[in-house]
């Protein structure tokens, strides 16, 4: 699965989902915009921590389920990107017109073009997102 098609189901799941922001009330009821139930905390079943849990709408449970492995996957993506783009400051020097690459930028090895730049933050989004999670 690329970056792209990562993040395409993450945003096909979020806007199947019953429109936010979500709100828990830390004792049994998460509601989305307009008081919309979520998903209900039944009463303690046989023992005193379990409470069983009521999905209002299906789409609601499939974004929830996913979030434990999208979220960290999608911050570790974004922490990746900042750390190029961290690299990129600290090692070039923007040039906005070169006659021979003017979407050339001068690093320290040499001319880099912009072009190897994104396809160098591609690959470290989709190797993030696309790896199997830990968590």
């Amino acid at each position: 699965m690329s970056a792209a098609e990562f993040l395409r189901a993450v945003v096909i799941r979020s806007a199947e989902a019953t429109p936010g922001p979500w709100t828990w009330d830390c004792d049994s009821w998460l509601v989305g915009e307009g008081n919309k139930n979520v998903l209900t905390a039944a009463e303690p079943g046989i023992a005193d921590d379990i409470r069983p849990v009521i999905i209002e709408h299906a789409p609601d449970g499939d974004l929830i389920a996913h979030a434990r492995t999208d979220l960290p996957r999608m911050a570790a993506a974004l922490r990746a990107v900042l750390g190029l783009l961290d690299e990129l400051r600290d090692d070039a020097t923007y040039h906005e017109s070169r006659e021979s690459d003017p979407a050339g930028i001068r690093t320290q090895a040499g001319w880099k073009n912009v072009d190897d730049y994104r396809q160098d933050i591609e690959a470290a989004i989709t190797a993030i997102l696309c790896r199997e999670a830990t968590s």
